[in-house]
């Protein structure tokens, strides 16, 4: 009768102790300490089930196939490591395998030179990077259950691969990813309205179609306002759902609310990549530039394998200061990453506007209308709706006529 209702399907991972190679038992608590610290980063990834250290450490010493340890524990997942010591240098390796065929899904090694003082701050550091690699939305573990997902329809996808479906929205950013992640989210909330991470991904997948037009509802504020609220409601601890109800605020233009949201969001999660990038992207478009820029430099840190949208905000930062030539390398970074996005090639043409490259510009700007025909009459719209500050928009508005774009002039308040 009092049963907690089950949790929507989600991966379970162990994180098995880290084994000391150096052959110097002082570094075994090293070794311990790496593997607990990953093991309580992890915990705070709602989509990830996490084995308690009292079932994993059992295996310390031993020689166990992983495929063993995930039919003992249940477990889809299993992290191991090593730590080895010589002299100054500290090596430290990890591996992800898949519990049930023992196949390596991620790997990594990470040196550092060893001072009396610098033990706690290196043991931080990677972890971190351990955990940013295999967790959160573009970590390893989520691409590796993308892919068993891909080719299901929305109505066959559990509770947890349609929120990875919402995942691929965010790296490729498309009207076809967008679509397909709302209708699985609008069964998902439907059958499990309790679900806190599909709440807040609904809020997510609105708060797109509001403020950059995919799929566009003139409802979709509201909705997003409405699923943030209750993703809220249903866990108040989940990062998501704080972090949807903060872009409420943001897309609403109460940027000084959402402000004040941005440290308590982080502080529910400081190692999640996705979120970090996402509060630097706001901050920074609205012209915060130098705390949003801090965090995409540590979101980026965390998670190498990001999408191109981390890579973004410094493009228009150095349109913003008339860099053109930086402003380039790194809208042709996002380009590599993400060809389909209508934003990548807005900005493409502003810069090669405003550099006078004009046969690139022209093809720039004819990618631009191919992917978003509708553009020149919502440009002015999406800025602001990203809170894009005056001189931001003066210079894309300049670069996209010198591209030869140019956009309709707002229409005057009537008087």
């Amino acid at each position: 009768l009092f049963d907690e209702p089950e949790a929507p399907s989600r991966p379970v991972i162990a994180v098995l102790p880290f084994t000391n190679m150096s052959g110097d038992p002082e570094q075994e608590y090293f070794a311990d300490g790496i593997a607990e610290d990953i093991l309580t980063r992890l915990t705070r990834f709602p989509d990830l089930a996490v084995i308690a250290r009292n079932s994993t450490f059992r295996y310390k010493g031993q020689s166990v196939d992983v495929r063993e340890i995930g039919a003992d524990l249940g477990a889809n997942y299993v992290l191991e490591g090593s730590v080895r010591r010589a002299g100054d240098l500290l090596r430290v390796t990890g591996q992800l395998l898949r519990a049930d065929d023992g196949s390596h899904v991620w790997a990594d090694s990470y040196e550092r030179s060893l001072s009396p003082t610098n033990l706690f701050e290196i043991q931080d550091d990677i972890t971190q990077r351990v955990v940013g690699a295999i967790a959160g939305m573009t970590g390893a573990i989520r691409r590796t259950d993308l892919a068993r997902s891909r080719n299901k329809a929305p109505e066959s996808l559990s509770a947890y691969e349609c929120v990875l479906r919402a995942y691929e929205f965010y790296r490729d950013l498309t009207i076809e990813t967008h679509l397909f992640a709302r209708t699985c989210l609008e069964i998902t909330v439907e059958a499990e309205p309790g679900y806190a991470e599909a709440l807040a991904f609904r809020a997510f997948i609105e708060q797109e179609a509001y403020s950059a037009g995919f799929n566009f509802l003139p409802e979709s504020l509201e909705i997003a306002a409405r699923f943030a609220s209750e993703a809220v409601a249903a866990d108040p601890m989940n990062q998501n759902a704080q972090l949807a109800l903060a872009r409420t605020y943001f897309f609403q233009h109460d940027l000084a609310s959402f402000e004040s949201r941005v440290d308590q969001v982080l502080a529910l999660n400081p190692n999640n990549a996705q979120v970090l990038a996402s509060l630097g992207l706001h901050l920074s478009v609205s012209g915060r530039w130098k705390p949003g820029l801090k965090l995409l430099e540590r979101a980026i840190e965390l998670n190498p394998n990001h999408p191109g949208w981390y890579v973004s905000p410094v493009t228009l930062f150095q349109i913003t200061q008339g860099d053109y030539q930086s402003a380039l390398y790194s809208a042709q970074r996002v380009q590599a990453i993400m060809p389909d996005f209508f934003g990548t090639h807005q900005n493409l043409a502003i810069i090669y506007g405003h550099l006078g490259r004009i046969d690139d510009a022209k093809a720039a700007v004819d990618r631009l209308l191919e992917l978003a025909p509708g553009y020149p009459s919502f440009a002015r719209s999406f800025w602001k709706n990203w809170n894009n500050p005056p001189d931001l928009m003066e210079r894309s508005a300049e670069g996209l006529s010198k591209a030869g774009l140019v956009l309709p002039d707002e229409p005057k308040p009537v008087q």
